[in-house]
């Protein structure tokens, strides 16, 4: 491990990830969606491009095959469990170095990716510096944000718009909040639960704007919990939105010493239990 290819810029410490898919031995890279969708915690967030484009991969070139969003901590003795051993077994040892020094990267499908510089750890001997060419294409596809994801092997779905809340911050002088799309959490493997984490990497996933048929199980709920810390909110846009903006709320972050939040999007301490407490009071008189 201590030879793998090292990610460059300016990185916070945890766990990185990356899209792969070990069937055709590709992968995306995170730079030309923002280069930010390389962290667990980022890449749930509702609306992220490079979450989006992995859908839309799974979507297209990838379809039908074995997708894994693979997390750098990732080793053979990670998980005691057969999904987990089955899945490492398709890289050539420790798989984020397998991924980087001999997988495709072919984020060069993406239309984004034009006028970025490509990392290409593959090439690099008859190549030289790695990062100073940029994608040449073929640019035949555009990131596309998809409402649902919906598993035909096991008769799921998630709605990618709609998970439970994740976090409340100041921003522009009130109180935001965002959401978990789960989709992340169902191809990962790294520090996501033995049931839900990498659950549908050897699936077949379709993603759609409609929400599937009756007879399929929504798992949205379930599967945001694996990765939530604190209470697991469902609840509409507006409902948390008047919850936010009530007086309630500003007491409740006053009393618990949170409420001098600067607004920089940070994590507000506490206040998904104060929001929880609110809405699990008596959701009616939010509508």
């Amino acid at each position: 491990m201590d030879d793998a290819p090292k990610r460059t810029g300016a990185r916070g410490t945890g766990q990185y990830y990356i899209w792969a898919n070990p069937d055709k031995r590709e992968y995306i890279d995170d730079e030309p969606f923002g280069d930010s969708g390389f962290t667990l915690g980022c890449s749930t967030a509702v609306a992220q491009p490079m979450t989006d484009a992995a859908c839309t991969m799974i979507a297209g070139p990838w379809h039908g095959d074995t997708v894994i969003y693979v997390g750098d901590y990732w080793t053979e003795d990670s998980f005691d469990d057969e999904r987990s051993r089955r899945l490492f077994a398709k890289f050539d040892g420790y798989p984020y170095e397998d991924i980087l020094s001999r997988f495709e990267n072919v984020t060069g499908h993406f239309d984004e990716a034009r006028g970025h510089s490509c990392s290409d750890y593959l090439h690099s001997e008859e190549r030289g510096d790695i990062f100073d060419e940029e994608y040449t294409g073929p640019f035949d596809l555009r990131v596309r944000s998809w409402h649902f994801a919906v598993n035909r092997t096991r008769h799921e779905f998630v709605d990618r718009r709609q998970g439970p809340i994740s976090n409340v911050y100041r921003w522009h002088g009130r109180y935001e909040f965002g959401r978990i799309d789960p989709t992340v959490l169902l191809y990962a493997m790294g520090p996501v639960d033995d049931e839900w984490g990498g659950r549908w990497c050897s699936d077949l996933v379709d993603m759609s704007d409609n929400a599937p048929e009756q007879d399929y199980r929504d798992v949205t709920e379930e599967a945001s919990a694996s990765w939530l810390l604190g209470p697991t909110i469902v609840a509409d846009d507006s409902m948390v939105e008047r919850a936010l903006a009530s007086d309630e709320f500003h007491a409740a972050l006053a009393a618990r010493g949170s409420s001098n939040q600067l607004e920089d999007g940070k994590d507000i301490p506490e206040a998904l239990e104060v929001l929880a407490s609110l809405l699990g009071a008596s959701h009616a008189e939010w509508r």
